[in-house]
């Protein structure tokens, strides 16, 4: 199964981690390792009899059911509700949920949050992902506390109450929309109130590729000023210190729950309670076991937040910021660093760890790394610590004086807009991002492994230093310092590990795209699908790690077969050529890519019958069109193509039907795999064609639910006549081909665990 973010393969994580850690406590006997065993067990038994997996297998069908309206959404393609306290009908029982249920929706209503509301809506089927770079948005709701998508059928009732939180949450969007009339494009309200939807999507993706993005998610930062605020204010009123501490707590929740307990927001607070409650017992507090508490309410509340890229980057920054303490102590201490380096390292310092933790969570959530993020944040993290307070400041004053908080605003927005126009400058340089791929879990396993002896044995100097003790020449940190080194070497021995040829069938909707990644790493595009499907075919680019797509080979220049590429070539995507059969009629696509190539200087090959390319050892004959007998249908001018690679075979139709197919049956080879020609459309696959083939498998790439009604029953029952394995895009998502030359494996992206 190779399913992208299943959270079965979890349980054996952690049936794996429970194993190591009963093997520690064999060996070092400590109550503190029987505990921490103890934990993880009771977790993997949380996970496994959590209501988003028990309640989920309950709903089924058509539902009468009630709640409280917790989030309102506007989607691209729908608008969506989310509601809590859920109750539904079932044998004329009144049955409550402990999840939450997302209902879709189309029409306007009068509905706000906080409203209770009684409706009739239909389960939606689970939500998977069907291809292996696409976002799991089935895990994602899981992690939400989201047990299941509705589709609305009717809204029968709204009573119309709203709470006190969701009042003062609209006022201070009121407020904020006042005093910035919008031109701040949504970015203050998401670093006030931790609502980042509103946020131009055009400015979202700025900062998410210039590795800023976690500025404007709320943090630790905003409840310390909020603290700090009310523990001065208390203390100016002579409150004892305890009794400020106690009223710090206090107003760090209500903010939290007024910007709606956002996860990085709830794991800020949980640490800073834990903190002030320390320091109010005068103990010592802990960063580390301040985070282990936050991570562990959280996850007992709802597991699957462990596998929400927000919780992973959140929770991975407050380890970076112990991590980089542990660092420089060292070099203080160890080191012993003049006090003018010692400063430049507390600039510098923070940043570099921040990236050499965070980066191989972006790469494995977005496939790309920023590189310019390293150097960003050692001047957009100060920038934007200060602006904060500031921010609250202007809030506060526009209650007061709303004339000279909108001057204020106004600074803030040119400050924004500079960030914006600087980011736009450097995102264009070279190398501002790195396609990484996503990483191997081993890469990721060995990886942080390293991270870890070099923090071992860091950790291990410095205590010694710092306690005075004389060991002679013995330093415990170079032999964790070579264990870490050996990590790194043994990621590097596992990429150097020869890859077989891999043919990826993509969904595009109803359209044809197949990606072949050779051994070596290069890219070779047969057909990219419809315009839409650009950014499905660029996600999957990122996914394998490809910076260009060496050739793009296009059966006829039809929307569903060569728009994608023509989205590509606009974006700037490398493009090495592209072949293709130039039938010379007039067509607006055909006249499309011409121009595109033209401008872009991607050199475009026609290649007709008896034509062949090569690449590493691949070979792709082409057998269609023949030159001199072209019809005035693009569909029979298909370029038809067997691709081999040693003893496997595939053969590529395009759109041909069975008129151009008995054409090539004296021609025809025994091939392995057959691409189905025209989506499976009834006028092509004849009975002739396929026996004369004998394929072991039929892929055909169709969209769910066309409106063609491809793949045809007829073309079904051809393909089965003949015992031909039928894979179809539409119902089981991607399909891969693995191959060495000699044996294949064919899997989907959407098949059951087995």
């Amino acid at each position: 199964m190779w399913t992208r973010g299943s959270y079965r393969s979890f349980f054996v994580v952690i049936l794996l981690v429970v194993l190591g850690l009963g093997i520690l406590y064999t060996f070092t006997k400590t109550d503190k390792m029987g505990i921490l065993v103890g934990l993880v067990l009771i977790g993997l038994i949380r996970v496994l009899s959590h209501p988003v997996l028990v309640e989920e297998e309950k709903l089924q069908g058509v539902l009468t059911l009630q709640g409280t309206i917790e989030s309102l959404d506007e989607g691209r393609f729908n608008s969506r509700m989310v509601i809590k306290d859920v109750s539904y009908e079932q044998e004329g029982k009144q049955i409550g949920l402990k999840s939450k249920v997302q209902v879709l929706y189309d029409q306007v209503y009068p509905i706000v949050c906080g409203n209770q509301v009684e409706l009739i809506g239909k389960v939606k089927p689970s939500t998977k992902p069907y291809n292996p770079s696409d976002m799991d948005y089935g895990m994602y709701l899981k992690g939400q506390g989201i047990v299941a998508q509705i589709e609305l059928i009717q809204l029968k009732e709204v009573i119309p109450r709203t709470t006190i939180i969701h009042q003062v949450r609209t006022s201070l969007k009121a407020q904020i929309e006042e005093i910035f009339n919008h031109k701040d494009k949504g970015l203050v309200e998401a670093l006030l109130l931790g609502n980042q939807k509103n946020i131009e999507e055009d400015v979202k993706t700025l900062y998410q590729t210039l590795g800023i993005a976690h500025v404007l998610a709320l943090s630790g930062l905003h409840l310390t000023v909020i603290s700090m605020v009310i523990w001065k204010l208390l203390g100016r009123l002579g409150l004892e210190y305890s009794k400020r501490n106690q009223f710090s707590v206090i107003g760090i929740w209500l903010y939290c729950i007024i910007t709606g307990m956002g996860l990085s927001t709830v794991r800020a607070s949980i640490m800073l309670t834990a903190m002030l409650l320390v320091r109010s017992i005068w103990e010592e507090d802990d960063l580390l076991s301040s985070l282990a508490l936050a991570a562990f309410i959280i996850l007992g509340m709802n597991p699957f937040a462990l596998f929400q890229i927000g919780f992973q980057l959140s929770f991975g920054a407050i380890v970076g910021v112990a991590y980089q303490e542990v660092i420089y102590s060292y070099i203080k201490h160890v080191l012993k660093w003049s006090k003018k380096r010692l400063r430049a390292c507390r600039v510098v310092l923070p940043s570099i760890v921040l990236t050499l933790i965070l980066s191989p969570i972006l790469a494995y959530h977005f496939y790309e790394v920023p590189v310019l993020g390293v150097f960003l944040n050692i001047l957009v993290i100060p920038l934007f610590s200060l602006m904060i307070p500031i921010l609250f400041l202007i809030i506060g004053i526009s209650f007061i004086v709303p004339a000279i908080s909108q001057i204020m605003g106004m600074g803030i927005v040119a400050l924004l807009e500079c960030i914006e126009w600087m980011g736009s400058y450097l995102i264009q340089l070279p190398y501002a991002t790195y396609i990484s791929g996503q990483p191997t879990s081993w890469c990721l396993v060995l990886y942080y492994s390293s991270l870890g002896f070099l923090w071992v044995g860091v950790y291990l100097g410095k205590q010694l230093v710092i306690k005075k003790r004389q060991l002679g020449n013995y330093k415990p940190e170079k032999y964790f310092v070579i264990a870490s080194v050996f990590s790194l070497v043994l990621i590097w021995g596992i990429a150097q590990i020869p890859s077989q040829l891999e043919l990826m069938h993509l969904y595009v909707g109803q359209g044809d795209c197949c990606v072949i990644t050779t051994p070596k790493g290069q890219t070779i595009l047969i057909d990219a699908g419809t315009e839409k499907s650009a950014t499905t075919l660029q996600r999957y680019l990122k996914y394998k790690g490809a910076k260009r797509i060496d050739l793009a080979i296009l059966s006829h220049p039809h929307e569903d077969h060569i728009g994608g590429l023509l989205e590509l070539i606009k974006e700037g995507v490398s493009i090495g050529q592209v072949a293709w059969a130039d039938t010379k009629t007039e067509d607006e696509y055909r006249t499309k890519l011409i121009n595109l190539c033209e401008k872009n200087a991607i050199p475009l090959i026609n290649l007709y019958k008896g034509g062949k390319i090569q690449v590493e050892g691949l070979q792709f004959d082409i057998l269609w069109p023949d030159q001199g007998r072209l019809t005035s249908d693009p569909n029979e001018n298909s370029l038809v193509c067997l691709l081999t690679y040693n003893n496997v075979t595939e053969l590529f139709t395009g759109d041909i039907g069975i008129q151009t197919e008995m054409q090539l049956l004296k021609e025809l080879p025994d091939v392995d795999l057959l691409k189905v020609a025209h989506h499976g459309s009834k006028n092509s696959t004849s009975l002739k064609f396929i026996e004369k083939l004998n394929p072991e498998y039929g892929m055909i790439s169709s969209g769910i639910k066309n409106r063609y009604g491809h793949p045809h029953i007829f073309t079904l029952e051809r393909l089965e006549e003949q015992e031909i394995k039928i894979c179809t895009t539409s119902d089981q998502g991607a399909i891969k081909v693995v191959t060495d030359g000699l044996t294949y494996t064919v899997e989907n992206n959407l098949q059951e665990d087995k």
